[in-house]
């Protein structure tokens, strides 16, 4: 038990660590980035959509990364991160923007998911002990 929750804490924090850092290049880029949206997603039918959405990501990401470093509501907010790292990759693979963005957006999906699996089978185990005591 106390392996996986060395393993919890290490893939948490680098995961975390990751998609804060990726947020704060976002925020300091979002010019840049804003482009980059309206140039890809230009010939969308709801543009303003994606542009309200495009300038919210980074501070998310930043927030949930913040959130999954200092251990607080790790599963919530693993799972928002899930989420908005998956309307990443698709975006990436609808428009075919490129190939290093679907990469990390497969990366950090993969290890959210390996790190809500391990929070899954430490909270069963926990659980399974406590049913043993009775």
């Amino acid at each position: 038990m106390a392996k996986f929750k060395n393993v919890q804490f290490t893939v948490r924090v680098i995961l975390g660590g990751i998609i804060m850092l990726h947020g704060i290049y976002r925020i300091f880029s979002i010019r840049e980035y804003l482009d980059i949206v309206l140039i890809d997603y230009n010939q969308s039918i709801n543009q303003e959509l994606f542009i309200i959405s495009a300038s919210i990501f980074p501070f998310l990401e930043f927030f949930l990364g913040a959130l999954l470093v200092f251990k607080i509501g790790v599963n919530k907010a693993s799972l928002t991160a899930l989420i908005i790292t998956s309307i990443m990759a698709f975006g990436s693979v609808i428009d075919d923007v490129s190939i290093t963005h679907l990469i990390y957006n497969t990366i950090v999906m993969s290890m959210l998911v390996c790190l809500l699996g391990i929070r899954y089978k430490l909270i069963n185990s926990s659980e399974s002990q406590i049913n043993t005591l009775r």
